[in-house]
């Protein structure tokens, strides 16, 4: 639990050789990827945090989805269409990974499931239109999957109800 209330789940996605990854809704953050080395000694081979609450404090964006956008915005504002906008400043004079309160730091609505070749979590996320100074509604929906063949694969997918800028990514 958070220290706003929020509860946080962790999901587990494992396959048949042993490979399990784990992973928050908040922020969609991967906390551990155990896999076997060559001699079959499993180790986790991510950076993390133990407490879930270490995510929002000097955080180098560990495991996290990073949007609406991923990398440096010069000066905190972007322009479209002719219209400039804004943004949250969270990098000196800079918007950075989506701004004060990015991707990596809400709660995503998630449901997994497995079958006999692979194991899914589905995250979904509604921003609105003017978060972080975002034009448009922005629906994003990421699947992560681990298959038997030991491949983590993130999907991403969003629609937007207008023109806006979207670059998302793991930050794994």
């Amino acid at each position: 639990m958070l220290d706003d209330g929020r509860e946080v789940q962790v999901f587990t996605l494992r396959n048949a050789q042993g490979t399990s990854v784990e992973i928050l809704d908040l922020g969609g953050i991967i906390v551990t990827l155990n896999t076997a080395d060559r001699n079959g000694n499993f180790a986790d081979i991510t950076l993390g945090f133990d407490n879930p609450e270490q995510y929002f404090s000097a955080n180098p964006f560990f495991g996290t989805l990073v949007g609406r956008y991923a990398n440096r915005i010069a000066g905190g504002r972007f322009s479209l269409d002719g219209q400039e906008y804004p943004l949250a400043i969270n990098n000196g004079a800079n918007a950075i990974h989506g701004g004060l309160v990015g991707f990596d730091k809400r709660i995503w609505q998630a449901t997994s499931s497995s079958n006999d070749s692979e194991a899914e979590l589905h995250l979904t996320l509604i921003s609105a239109d003017g978060d972080q100074g975002y034009p448009g509604t922005l629906t994003v929906n990421v699947t992560y999957t681990l298959d038997d063949g030991n491949r983590l694969t993130i999907d991403y997918q969003a629609s937007t109800d207008e023109a806006t800028i979207v670059n998302l990514t793991n930050h794994a």
